[in-house]
C-alpha cells in the first residue's frame, strides 16, 4: 500500500513497485501494526497484470474477493 503523506491527492500519480510503474486508483485506511509487522505494507493489483508481470506459475500470497450479495457469490467464485 501508498501510504499518502504529502501535499496534494495521490490518486492518478505514479508508484513504483520491484520498479514497475503503476498508476495509483485508490488508497487504503491505515490499519497500523499486529504483532509488531506493519498491515500497510501492500499494493492490489488486478490478477491479470500480477500474472503477466510475474508469470502464471508464481504463487499469490493473498487474495480476497466479496460478492454485494450472499446470492452472488457462487456466480463471484466462477468468476
Amino acid at each position: 500500500m501508498w501510504t499518502h503523506s504529502g501535499p496534494g491527492d495521490p490518486i492518478g500519480k505514479e508508484i513504483r513497485v520491484d520498479g514497475i510503474p503503476y498508476t495509483i486508483a485508490g488508497v487504503g485506511a491505515r490499519l497500523g501494526k499486529m504483532f509488531g509487522q506493519s498491515e500497510d505494507n501492500w499494493v492490489a493489483v488486478p490478477l491479470s497484470t500480477y500474472q503477466q508481470t510475474y508469470g502464471y506459475n508464481d504463487s499469490v500470497m493473498s487474495m480476497r474477493a466479496q460478492a454485494a450479495m450472499r446470492q452472488r457469490m457462487t456466480r463471484a467464485e466462477d468468476e
